[in-house]
C-alpha cells in the first residue's frame, strides 16, 4: 500500500534567512520545492506525476502552474541559483577552505538542495555551468589568500589550478554519488562525510608533499608549451 504523499522537506527546514514554513509558501512555490526535491532524488527524468505526488496534488495542477516540466525545471534552476547566492552570503565568515557543496550540506536550511545541484552537474546545462563558475571563483579567492599568507605555493597559472582542483573535487563526489546511487531521501551530508573519509588524506598528502620528487616533468611540459606558443595564461 502506497504511503501518503509527503510535503516537501523544505517546508520544515529551520535556521537562516531561508526558513520557509509551509504556510508561508504559495501553492506555486510548494510545487516548485517539491520538484526540486524529486529532481534531486531521482534526476530530471522524474515525471510530473511523481512531482505532483510529492506535493500531494494532481499532475494537472502542476501543468496549470508551470505549463510543462521543462518550464518547471527552468523555475527550479533559477530558484536554486538564488538560494545558493543566499547561502554564500549566510556563510560569510565560515571556514574559507570549505567548499560550496559542503557548506550547503552542513547547513540545515540548504542541505536539501545538494541533491538537485549534484543532479545538475550530472546532466550539465546552464545551472551546472553557473554553479561551477561560482565554485571556481571561490577556489581562486581562498587559494590566493593561502598564497598571500605563505601556506600555499604560487602557481604558474592560478586560474587553471583553481579550475582543476574544483573539477577533481566535484568529479570525484559525482562519481561516488553515481556509484552508490543514493536514491530517494539520500543524506547528502553523509555522502560528503564519506567522501572526506575516503579522499581527504590522499588529497592532503598530494597537496602537501606533491607526487613527483622533482619538477623535471613539469618543466619539460612547460618548455614544450613555450615552444608551441601555448604556455600558461599567467606565467
Amino acid at each position: 500500500m502506497r504511503s501518503a504523499p509527503q510535503p516537501p522537506r523544505s517546508s520544515t527546514t529551520t535556521g537562516s534567512r531561508s526558513e520557509r514554513a509551509a504556510a508561508d509558501l504559495t501553492a506555486r512555490a510548494r510545487l516548485r520545492d517539491a520538484a526540486i526535491e524529486v529532481f534531486g532524488d531521482v534526476g530530471f527524468d522524474a515525471s510530473v506525476r511523481a512531482i505532483a505526488a510529492r506535493a500531494g496534488v494532481s499532475a494537472a495542477l502542476v501543468i496549470h502552474h508551470f505549463g510543462s516540466k521543462e518550464k518547471l525545471r527552468a523555475v527550479c534552476d533559477q530558484h536554486v541559483a538564488a538560494l545558493v547566492a543566499e547561502a554564500k552570503q549566510d556563510s560569510v565568515g565560515a571556514d574559507p577552505g570549505g567548499t560550496l557543496l559542503s557548506q550547503l550540506a552542513m547547513m540545515d536550511s540548504y542541505a536539501w538542495l545538494v541533491g538537485y545541484i549534484m543532479q545538475s552537474f550530472a546532466g550539465g546545462g546552464a545551472l551546472a555551468s553557473h554553479l561551477f563558475d561560482i565554485m571556481v571563483a571561490d577556489a581562486q579567492e581562498y587559494i590566493a589568500e593561502a598564497v598571500r599568507l605563505g601556506t600555499a605555493r604560487e602557481s604558474v597559472d592560478p586560474a587553471a589550478r583553481a579550475k582543476f582542483l574544483t573539477s577533481t573535487g566535484v568529479g570525484s563526489l559525482l562519481l561516488m554519488m553515481r556509484l552508490e546511487q543514493p536514491g530517494p531521501d539520500a543524506d547528502y551530508a553523509a555522502l560528503l562525510q564519506r567522501w572526506s573519509a575516503e579522499f581527504m588524506v590522499p588529497a592532503l598528502e598530494l597537496y602537501s608533499h606533491g607526487f613527483f620528487t622533482d619538477d623535471s616533468v613539469l618543466q619539460t611540459y612547460l618548455d614544450h608549451l613555450a615552444e608551441t606558443g601555448a604556455g600558461p595564461a599567467n606565467p
